[in-house]
């Protein structure tokens, strides 16, 4: 997917990359799905990367449901999805 996405910046002098999450609220006893207190359920904390002159998904995280927010996606965490 990442591959893809930078197979399209050919000609593009600057990328902005926004970065946004979301709650998705899960059913059952689903790996990784966590009660979360905000939101009062069980969910999954979505993380996604999103173009942001174009607004294309460049890359949709699934996270557990008790990760925070605010919790930064550290140069560790990029390294195993962007290969940097």
């Amino acid at each position: 997917m990442v591959d893809i996405y930078i197979s399209s910046l050919i000609g593009r002098e600057k990328v902005v990359i926004d970065v946004d999450s979301t709650d998705d609220k899960a059913y059952g006893q689903q790996q990784d799905s966590l009660f979360n207190g905000f939101d009062d359920h069980t969910i999954y904390n979505q993380l996604f990367f999103h173009d942001g002159e174009t607004e294309q998904i460049i890359l949709p995280v699934l996270r557990p449901g008790n990760v925070h927010t605010v919790i930064p996606f550290t140069r560790y965490n990029c390294s195993k999805y962007f290969g940097v």
